[in-house]
């Protein structure tokens, strides 16, 4: 997917070394598009990608941020607002399952 609305952080943060994982996290995406009748992580830029990543999946550990190694971007996150994990299920009430 081009689509920066899809991309997984490692693709966004650009990371050395990345897997399948990259195209579950796409489908998720897109799943999440489908249940929500909206796109999840409508970022305006890449900065503003990360921002929402954030803000649904909380602020990461610095052991979850081990795969960036562009130290810029590792500042950049830790100078972002502490967050706390939004539970899905409260942003896909309607979902059955």
């Amino acid at each position: 997917m081009v689509t920066r609305w899809y991309r997984a952080p490692e693709v966004i943060l650009n990371a050395k070394k990345y897997n399948e994982k990259l195209d579950v996290w796409s489908i998720g995406c897109i799943l999440a598009e489908i249940l929500g009748k909206q796109p999840l992580l409508p970022g305006n830029d890449y900065l503003d990608q990360v921002n929402k990543i954030v803000n649904v999946l909380g602020s990461p550990t610095e052991e979850q941020m081990a795969f960036i190694s562009n130290e810029s971007a590792k500042k950049y996150i830790r100078k972002l607002k502490n967050t706390k994990k939004v539970p899905l299920k409260s942003m896909f009430t309607n979902a059955k399952g």
